[in-house]
């Protein structure tokens, strides 16, 4: 099975949120900006995927307690707007990306969602505590390079409630690979070399799921079909830093620039598809996790 992507409502909501900030916030608050970019790209390109895949497993009831383990903020932003009844904790180890999200919350009167500093290989919640957890593009970034993602979901299944779920993303090619950058890199200070991020393969990933004692419920496989204006291909894979991604690029800002709308979702729709099979060029994987 091959399906085209299907985020419009959430793209919608994370506009109407945007837009609503925005009459509470003024230029130069904390929020101000991330809301206002919003509009204009409600969710970026690989983003349309993660979350379209994600939002496949809610089921999300009144009373259930909701952990966002450091995702893209406007998942949880969209997820409290349109489940009220329910309460939500976004956790991330940096206070910089909380602050203005506190604020943006604030503005679109988001009672059930609250933003707390939370170190994801000790975090300080109680066992049992969430009946779903999120996790979307987070654990591969998480240090260090060996081990670092094993003690993370380690510590997020035990905060798990008994028939509680993780949905988690992570990057998943044909071959696995470790990804290093220069400087700084999230709460780890600058170097001449910092891990950034680990990209798995299926060998991997099974491992992971072994070491943390978790089972996949369902699995879905993010691809992205070949053409010159596939992003991810130009942005980060095979076809990066060549002639033909940066004259594609330059092209896409001078559209987007001109309508004042952004190509991201346009392009996701096009090149990215959700399959219950691997298929080529694989990109992500996006799955639903039990307890074993």
């Amino acid at each position: 099975m091959s399906e085209q992507l299907d985020f419009k409502l959430i793209a919608d909501n994370i506009r109407m949120l945007a837009a609503r900030a925005l009459t509470v916030l003024k230029p130069g608050q904390a929020g101000f900006g991330l809301a206002k970019a919003r509009l204009r790209q409600p969710i970026d390109y690989m983003r349309c995927a993660e979350f379209d895949a994600a939002q496949r497993a809610l089921q999300i009831a009144r009373g259930m307690q909701i952990l966002d383990a450091s995702s893209p903020q406007w998942f949880v932003l969209e997820l409290a707007q349109r489940f009220p009844h329910a309460r939500f904790v976004y956790a991330n180890i940096l206070e910089e990306e909380l602050a203005p999200f506190r604020h943006i919350a604030s503005a679109c009167a988001l009672a059930n969602l609250e933003f707390m500093r939370a170190d994801l290989r000790q975090p300080a919640f109680a066992p049992h505590s969430f009946d779903r957890i999120f996790s979307l593009s987070v654990i591969e970034h998480i240090a260090p390079a060996q081990g670092g993602d094993v003690t993370a979901l380690n510590a997020l299944r035990a905060l798990l409630r008994p028939a509680g779920q993780i949905i988690l993303t992570l990057p998943f090619k044909a071959e696995g690979n470790i990804v290093y950058k220069d400087g700084a890199v999230f709460e780890r200070d600058a170097q001449t070399r910092n891990f950034f991020a680990r990209e798995y393969d299926a060998t991997q990933f099974d491992a992971l799921l072994r070491d943390t004692q978790l089972c996949a419920r369902e699995r879905f496989y993010i691809s992205e079909q070949p053409s010159p204006f596939a992003l991810d291909a130009i942005e980060w894979g095979p076809a990066k830093a060549t002639r033909r991604a940066h004259i594609v690029l330059r092209a896409k800002r001078a559209i987007e620039s001109k309508t004042r709308r952004s190509l991201d979702g346009w392009l996701a729709r096009r090149y990215l598809r959700l399959s219950t099979q691997p298929r080529p060029r694989l990109v992500n994987l996006a799955c639903y996790l039990e307890a074993e």
